[in-house]
């Protein structure tokens, strides 16, 4: 009960922060139609003129399909596989794999981008921007998650494949309240960049 009780008011207040964007969506086309109206020669792009209309429709995947959704889905799983595995208030059995698996990632990523030349610089042979940056955090969210695998079966709290894909998933179940607003407010974000382009 008491835990229903903490998801209805998370519930209570993801629906506000929903709602107060999609009444920001509405005005924006609103007011960019308002514009282009009083204004002709403006800057503006309406959002209910045919082009806007076009564009909303028509770019509504584009605009949701962005990294930072990966990003999300991401530290989600690794976040969740780290609660499910590692126990909080117990001992924690760190094996010696774990250092293993560690070694073995900083090798090979250190082999990708230190050595001269290496394949994860940029052309102009800097990290920042190249493909190393653009994989941090995706590198960095597989390495929590082998190793909280790891931990999580010499810990006995991971068993079974099973139980595995469930740590996975259980994070992705948490972070589903984010979901919603995540398509409106990057939504809302490309009307606006489109008004004002």
């Amino acid at each position: 009960m008491n835990n229903r009780r903490l998801t209805s008011l998370a519930a209570k207040r993801w629906s506000i922060v929903l709602l107060v964007l999609l009444v920001v969506q509405v005005l924006l086309v609103f007011v960019s139609w308002l514009i282009t109206a009083v204004s002709p020669e403006s800057h503006i792009h309406s959002l209910l003129s045919s082009e806007g209309l076009r564009w909303l429709f028509g770019s509504f995947v584009d605009n949701i399909t962005q990294p930072f959704l990966v990003w999300m889905i991401l530290v989600a799983m690794a976040v969740g596989t780290w609660r499910s595995s590692v126990p909080r208030h117990t001992r924690i059995i760190i094996p010696s794999l774990v250092w293993v698996e560690l070694a073995i990632i900083l090798a090979v990523m250190s082999l990708l981008t230190v050595v001269p030349h290496a394949i994860l610089r940029s052309v102009t042979g800097s990290l920042f921007p190249s493909s190393f940056s653009h994989s941090i955090l995706p590198v960095m969210c597989i390495t929590t998650i082998i190793c909280a695998i790891t931990i999580g079966f010499a810990n006995n709290r991971l068993h079974t494949l099973a139980d595995v894909y469930d740590a996975l998933v259980s994070g992705l179940r948490d972070a589903a309240c984010l979901v919603p607003i995540y398509i409106v407010a990057t939504e809302l974000y490309f009307s606006f960049r489109f008004v004002i382009g």
